[in-house]
């Protein structure tokens, strides 16, 4: 799927980006539905990214990587094995250079990092992904990491109005949907690290979350549950996989960059770019299928990374090692 044009708007005082996809168009009603825009959304003309007339709900399970002590989805993003696989690669071959106390903006996903896997249920009738992060603490560069929000068009529920207008309080407890790393919404370009796997992300705001014995889809309002006990992994473990089995498919590349390992440094880099995407030109990528069968098998039970023990599931949860 690519984009086939594009403009931008001012609605409600955001700056909107309009989006014809695959050559349709967004509705009589002519609201565009282009990357987060809720008013298209609320107006059932979003068949792409927002289907709020869809009927029924789905159960997947969605992927984490998080702080050691923030083991929920409430207000957080999560994305599918393969939406998930090249933020994954990307984070740990950034090299950061991370110090305590990490509760920086670059540096929150680097302290003791964990991957959760998350049995979910959802009411399939997607709204606009909104970005959930730790909010600040005020006069400061450092995060508040027991205080996070979501946000749409970097405006929060908080403080919602003017985001739509009217306010379309749909927005505020759908399950939020869109391509890993927003890619139907980027001209088309070559292949990279982060948008080879494709794949999904989500977003689970507070205000959707089941309660009690609530549903999606039994007519409480509810848009999703976690129907069972994450799991958990160490992010070291999962990440050693993945790279052992490129390293496995591109031998001469790796080799090239010493005899041990070092994924910050340039040459590993660039040899874990070659290898997904596929380089030179004409030599195949790395099958997207291989790579998330090892990320699932790492969430295995039996020969799967060794899953770490959660005392309940909330923020503070995780027991660390």
């Amino acid at each position: 799927m690519g984009v086939t044009d594009a403009s931008v708007s001012v609605i409600g005082g955001l700056v909107m980006i309009a989006v014809n996809v695959l050559g349709g168009t967004s509705g009589a009603s002519g609201i565009a539905c282009g990357f987060d825009n809720c008013k298209g959304f609320c107006a059932g003309f979003c068949p792409y990214r927002s289907n709020i007339s869809q009927i029924g709900t789905q159960n997947m399970t969605v992927y984490r990587m998080t702080p050691y002590n923030v083991t929920d989805l409430v207000d957080h993003n999560s994305g599918d094995a393969a939406g998930d696989m090249g933020f994954f690669l990307e984070r740990y071959l950034a090299g950061n250079n991370c110090t305590p106390p990490y509760n920086t903006h670059n540096c929150f996903l680097e302290d003791h990092t964990v991957v959760g896997a998350f049995d979910v249920q959802f009411d399939a009738q997607y709204g606009p992904y909104l970005h959930c992060n730790p909010n600040k603490i005020p006069g400061s560069i450092y995060l508040n990491m027991t205080d996070w929000i979501c946000a749409y068009a970097n405006v929060s529920p908080r403080d919602w109005r003017g985001a739509c207008d009217p306010p379309c309080q749909r927005v505020n407890i759908s399950v939020g949907k869109d391509p890993a790393h927003h890619r139907f919404w980027t001209p088309p370009q070559e292949e990279s690290l982060l948008t080879y796997f494709k794949g999904w992300w989500y977003s689970t705001p507070r205000l959707g979350m089941c309660t009690a014995s609530a549903v999606p889809g039994d007519g409480s309002g509810c848009t999703w549950r976690v129907r069972n006990t994450p799991r958990f992994i160490n992010a070291s473990c999962l990440v050693d996989r993945l790279f052992s089995t490129l390293e496995s498919a591109n031998p001469s590349c790796f080799h090239r960059c010493g005899p041990s390992r070092n994924a910050t440094s340039p040459c590993f880099g660039k040899c874990v770019e070659q290898t997904v995407v596929g380089q030179p030109p004409g030599q195949a990528g790395i099958s997207v299928s291989k790579m998330v069968q090892v990320w699932e098998e790492a969430f295995s039970t039996s020969g799967g990374c060794r899953q770490l023990a959660v005392q309940s599931v909330g923020r503070g949860s995780l027991q660390r090692e």
